[in-house]
């Protein structure tokens, strides 16, 4: 008996172990240099979707009448080549030390630095004589908390900050992100931390290449697993694939948590119900540019390949990088029935250390799901990972309870198929 307890053992051991390593190498993949961080510089994205459908392929999924991949366009701003900032003797690393505004406009040259500091923003003759005055040639440098404050400055003194050469925001984090327009002026987000005694420096030197691509052609992944009884019936599955890409030719986003970590999930979800199908069908998509405000998910809403009235329900996973401090349902209270059986499930096998809800909210791809009276709900991990949309959310992420995390998913599903 013991013999066979231990043959059991070492078999089985194996087995838990490769699942995990096949995480990992998704993980690894997704976030390796050649991806280019699955944006829109080098055909990250293609590059990325390419992978995936190979992946949905060998997992045995059947693609949508028009094929696995669903073309759509968007505007995108990129930084594709030089991005380059000295201030004063000092030159700052690209992606440690300074990024570019999502919407930054090109441009290069020196200038001489003027502050804008709370005297400007609370005293009204300030004001008026920073908005008279004439600047030539000047990198207008400000802190972010002063932001709203800028967005809000009259008309004659937005003049005046228009005409700056360059501009410069001080922030704590670096934070990057998309946008799908451009300004007609660099600008920098410069950390706060990576200079010393800045007044002091009166100088700014820089280079930025940006380039909107009006129409770049992108795409969602579609798989599905048919159900053994009722195929007409679906059961959506989703998680974005996209990140941020490139920030000028040797800088990338790797974007591991945000969302390799969920494609992954994903595709482990994929994996499990191919070899247990439900009843009902699967449907599994790795959608495209979330990270430029949701224009996948919008797009697929539009155009479904399936019809949205036969969707029982949608799960979107994002952020599956941690998990030590639980989960987070979102549109919990819009389906609160749901929320319940999730709840139910992991108190009957504490799975995770604790389950909490969020109402409605448009920060992921159920939200046109949800917006079309289709059930969604939307879930992410919560832990101690510090970096978001930064160059530094890479494939050490420690994924501690991605395993419980998958075994609560799963339960989810089988579940939620089955209910109603």
């Amino acid at each position: 008996m013991r013999f066979f307890l231990c043959i059991f053992i070492l078999f089985s051991l194996p087995l838990r172990a490769q699942d995990m390593q096949r995480v990992k190498s998704v993980i690894d993949t997704l976030c390796a240099p050649g991806m280019h961080g699955r944006g829109y510089v080098n055909e990250g994205d293609k590059i990325a979707a390419n992978y995936l459908e190979a992946k949905f392929r060998e997992i045995g999924l059947k693609a949508p009448a028009k094929g696995y991949q669903q073309k759509f366009q968007l505007p995108i701003n990129t930084f594709p080549k030089q991005a380059a900032l000295q201030i004063g003797r000092q030159v700052l690393v690209p992606g440690v030390d300074f990024i570019a505004d999502a919407a930054s406009g090109p441009g290069y040259g020196k200038a001489k630095t003027l502050f804008l500091d709370s005297l400007i923003f609370n005293n009204e003759k300030a004001l008026e004589k920073f908005s008279a005055k004439k600047y030539n040639r000047f990198a207008l440098v400000y802190d972010a908390k002063y932001e709203k404050a800028v967005e809000n400055l009259p008309d004659q003194a937005k003049k005046a900050f228009l005409s700056a050469a360059v501009v410069i925001v001080l922030q704590e984090k670096l934070t990057a992100s998309l946008r799908r327009e451009q300004l007609l002026f660099p600008k920098f987000h410069v950390k706060k931390s990576s200079l010393k005694k800045l007044k002091n420096r009166r100088k700014v030197v820089f280079q930025l290449d940006a380039v909107l691509q009006r129409f770049y052609e992108t795409q969602n992944v579609i798989g599905i697993l048919p159900g053994k009884v009722h195929k007409d019936s679906f059961l959506v599955v989703c998680a974005h694939y996209d990140h941020l890409g490139t920030f000028g030719e040797k800088v990338y986003f790797p974007g591991a948590n945000d969302n390799a970590s969920g494609t992954a999930m994903m595709l482990e979800l994929a994996h499990y119900f191919a070899k247990n199908p439900l009843n009902i069908s699967v449907v599994f998509i790795a959608f495209g540019a979330e990270e430029a405000g949701l224009v996948g998910s919008y797009f697929f809403n539009t155009y479904p390949s399936i019809e949205l009235n036969k969707i029982k329900f949608v799960i979107n996973v994002d952020l599956f990088g941690t998990g030590e401090e639980g989960i987070t349902a979102v549109n919990a209270e819009e389906q609160k029935e749901a929320f319940k059986l999730l709840e139910k499930i992991n108190e009957k096998n504490n799975y995770l250390s604790a389950i909490k809800k969020r109402g409605q909210a448009a920060n992921s791809d159920h939200y046109f799901f949800s917006q079309n009276k289709v059930p969604a709900m939307f879930f992410y991990l919560m832990g101690d990972w510090p970096h978001y949309h930064d160059i530094f959310d890479d494939a050490t992420v420690p994924l501690t309870a991605f395993d419980p995390a998958f075994k609560l998913m799963r339960d989810f599903i089988s579940e939620i198929s089955s209910s109603k």
